[in-house]
């Protein structure tokens, strides 16, 4: 279904504004809006990604060692 409105030269300015600030597309932005939805900006979440991925390696690698029966030691600074 397609919905037509009209809007003022200022408003549509207001509206790509914040249509930017959220991330989101003009569509997705005004059905939040519309239906009361949390508008969520998700910028830079996907640069998050590759280090979440990494420190999970990390942990992995980690919990392999210590459940493989090997003793280390470790020096606590204190």
């Amino acid at each position: 279904v397609q919905i037509n409105i009209r809007i003022s030269e200022a408003e549509a300015e207001q509206l790509r504004k914040k249509v930017e600030q959220s991330g989101m597309s003009q569509q997705e932005y005004i059905l939040s809006c519309v239906l009361n939805k949390p508008i969520t900006n998700t910028d830079g979440i996907k640069e998050l990604i590759p280090e979440l991925k990494r420190v999970g390696n990390n942990l992995n690698q980690i919990a392999h060692a210590l459940n493989g029966g090997r003793y280390y030691q470790y020096n606590l600074i204190t």
